[in-house]
């Protein structure tokens, strides 16, 4: 082989440091099978901490206790749901990897349709069961969080996407429709402008 055969097939290393972008968990209350509204306007709650404490009264963590060892909480006001029914934890072995735990609830929870037997791992888009209650498990970025949040509270279609890449999706159409709205590019610019109706 010449040394420009080799020049050619040899790898060329990356520059520059590769950016992971910070993931974080994200609960999603649906809400319970006798009411639609949780549809209509899901909760949408990140894990602040390193554990999120669920239940219908979890207690707040006392503040002198060290930060790695604090837990948000996540409030859901439903009697079928104990009062301090289970806990989400981020595993210090990895950066995507969550567990969750049942603390002894009355009516037990529920991973993917399966009882919650000790720490189970939860992947993105977890159906979980608490009680009556349905939520969804993401692991999301910052940007994705933002996105579902203003979904969430100003929906893009009639009912809110839960979904963290469409939500991005309907921010960025808003901000287009925004643009067209107010003149600010015209409408013959757009893509699908020239489309026969």
């Amino acid at each position: 082989m010449s040394s420009d055969e080799n020049d050619i097939s040899r790898t060329v290393p990356r520059r520059g440091l590769v950016r992971e972008t910070p993931r974080v968990g994200a609960v999603i209350v649906v809400g319970s099978g006798d009411a639609l509204d949780g549809l209509r306007a899901p909760r949408i709650f990140a894990m602040e901490q390193l554990a999120l404490d669920i239940g219908r009264r979890p207690h707040p963590t006392p503040a002198p206790t060290p930060p790695e060892t604090r837990a948000s909480t996540l409030a859901i006001p439903d009697s079928t749901v104990s009062s301090l029914h289970a806990r989400i934890q981020r595993a210090s072995t990895g950066a995507d990897l969550f567990i969750l735990q049942d603390l002894g609830s009355t009516n037990g929870t529920y991973v993917d349709g399966k009882r919650s037997q000790g720490p189970v791992p939860l992947r993105d888009g977890a159906v979980l069961f608490l009680g009556s209650q349905v939520l969804v498990f993401r692991i999301v970025t910052t940007a994705e969080y933002e996105a579902m949040q203003q979904e969430a509270a100003s929906p893009f279609t009639k009912l809110p996407t839960c979904s963290p890449s469409l939500a991005v999706t309907c921010a960025k159409l808003g901000r287009l429709a925004a643009l067209l709205r107010d003149k600010r590019i015209p409408f013959e610019m757009c893509p699908s402008s020239n489309v026969q109706t």
